[in-house]
This record gives structure tokens, C-alpha cells and sequence, in this order.
């Protein structure tokens, strides 16, 4: 809208369409907008499409079954022509949750409304069922889900689903153990799941064992600075990096003058500790 001259105005109003639309369906409403053979042409117009719903109504309630019903799926696209009511609708542009809708008789008019108001209003009209179509039942087979019952000096085995259900806090009460601790094999991995604080920690490691021992706290059994006989030679343990142990020889350090070091694996080093525990029973 302007004011004063068209090639330099005082004024320049810019109007979205939907304030134009809404505008215009007012001025029509006060009978201020339409001349009287414009009026006329209206007027059959909207008696014409009430005739098309009636009858479409009717045939509609006179086949079993031919209604919308709630198994169709409702499937439009721009450019797809709706019914609401007795007026007859283009669908011009989705803007986020709205859509925009173009009255076909009245090109000027557009109306946006949410895409559930939409869909409610487009199901309440039979002259939509060109818009739907039957929904394909796809038969869904049972899942098996695997059970392990395995449960090792309180320490329960889970399966790797239940292990992200403890994770995500929804192991079912069915599974949950005094100790709070689980282990799962997942991959190749063995996973230990320490639970029995407030805080969790999960660990990974090659090897069941080494899973168990972590778990019953046997990590600790071996430390840096600690003594420890292999045969009939003596070491002490002089560092511990992830699963190696690097082993001092001072079985004849006096003698020799200088340090002999081996490495082991921190398992192989547990083994020997436990052989030796049960030589003392």
C-alpha cells in the first residue's frame, strides 16, 4: 500500500498475504468487498460444492467400508487440491508445523494453519479420499531374547542388551545382584561392570579372567615396589603400564652390578600369585 504518488509515495505499508487474506474475508463478510454479480457467482458456487458433498456423503454411507477411516494414511504434497467445508483449497508451501493454503476460487485468499488442525479437518471431508490410501500391515516376527544364567562369586553375567540397560539405569529389578557387579562379553571383549558404589565403572579387558579378578578387586594383589618369587629367582615388581609388568631380577644384584629386567603379563603374574596361594592351603 502507498500514499501520495505511485513513482515517489510519502507512505509505503507492506501487507503479508495472510494479513491481505484475512482482510479481504472480513470486507466479504460485511458485504463490502463483492459487487452484486460477484455476490450472485459466489453464492452458486458454495450451493454447488454443498450439492457435491451431499451427494458424495451419501454414497459414501451407502458402501460398507468406503469412509476414512483411521488405518489410512493421509499423503499430500504441494500443488494437492482439499476440501474443507465448501471450499475448495490448494496446498502452496509448508512453512514449519503450518501449512499455507490457496482458496481456488479466490486466488488472493490464503489461509495457514498447523498441520493438525490440517490433517483433522481434511479427514472430516469425504472429497479428500483421494488422499489417503491403506496402510500395509507388515507382520512383525517375535525377537528371542537370549538369557545367560552364569553367576561367579556373586559377580552375575549379563547379556550385551542387559549390560546397556544397567548403563542407562533400566536393568530390571530381575537381574540386579547384591554385589552390584556384572560382567558381558561383547565382541571379543570381556566388560566389567562395577555397580556396587553410587558411581559406576566399566572396564575392558581380552580376557574372562582378567575381567573376574578386576571385579573381585585382585587388580591390587600386585603393586609397584612389590616382591615376588618365579622359580627360583626373586624380583621386585619396578613398574605396571596397562597389562605389562616390568620385573627387576635381584636375585644376584650384588654380584652382578647392574639391573636385569623382564616383562610379563600383569595375568601371567596373577597366576603365579594364585599357584602359590594354593601350594599354602
Amino acid at each position: 500500500m502507498i500514499k501520495g504518488n505511485i513513482l515517489d509515495p510519502d507512505v509505503v505499508i507492506n501487507l503479508s498475504w495472510g494479513k491481505v487474506a484475512k482482510r479481504i474475508r472480513e470486507l466479504i463478510e460485511m458485504d463490502r468487498y463483492l459487487n452484486p454479480k460477484e455476490k450472485e457467482a459466489l453464492n452458486e458456487y458454495h450451493e454447488e460444492v454443498n450439492d457435491k458433498i451431499s451427494n458424495e456423503i451419501s454414497q459414501e454411507l451407502s458402501i460398507e467400508g468406503s469412509n476414512i477411516k483411521d488405518n489410512k494414511v493421509l499423503n499430500y504434497e504441494l500443488g494437492a487440491t482439499v476440501y474443507m467445508g465448501a471450499n475448495e483449497y490448494s496446498l502452496i508451501a509448508f512453512q514449519g508445523n503450518n501449512v499455507v493454503l490457496r482458496d481456488v476460487q479466490y486466488p488472493l485468499l490464503t489461509e495457514t494453519m498447523s498441520k493438525v488442525e490440517f490433517e483433522r479437518k481434511v479427514r472430516e471431508n469425504p472429497l479428500n479420499n483421494h488422499l489417503f490410501s491403506d496402510i500395509e500391515l507388515t507382520k512383525i516376527e517375535p525377537i528371542e531374547i537370549e538369557e545367560i544364567d552364569e553367576n561367579i562369586n556373586g559377580i552375575t553375567r549379563l547379556t550385551p542388551y542387559q549390560a546397556s540397560q544397567l548403563i542407562n539405569g533400566r536393568l530390571p529389578e530381575g537381574y540386579a545382584n547384591e554385589s552390584g557387579k556384572y560382567f558381558t562379553l561383547d565382541g571379543d571383549k570381556w566388560v566389567g561392570l562395577d555397580y556396587s558404589e553410587r558411581e559406576g565403572f566399566v572396564e575392558e579387558f581380552d580376557s574372562k579372567e582378567e575381567c573376574l579378578r578386576w571385579l573381585e578387586g585382585e587388580s591390587e594383589r600386585i603393586y609397584e615396589g612389590m616382591n615376588i618369587e618365579i622359580g627360583e629367582r626373586s624380583y621386585i615388581i619396578d613398574e605396571i603400564k596397562d597389562d605389562s609388568v616390568s620385573l627387576r631380577d635381584i636375585t644376584f644384584s650384588e654380584n652382578i652390578g647392574f639391573p636385569i629386567f623382564r616383562n610379563e603379563n600383569k595375568n601371567f603374574i596373577l597366576s603365579v600369585l594364585d599357584e602359590k596361594e594354593t601350594l599354602n592351603l
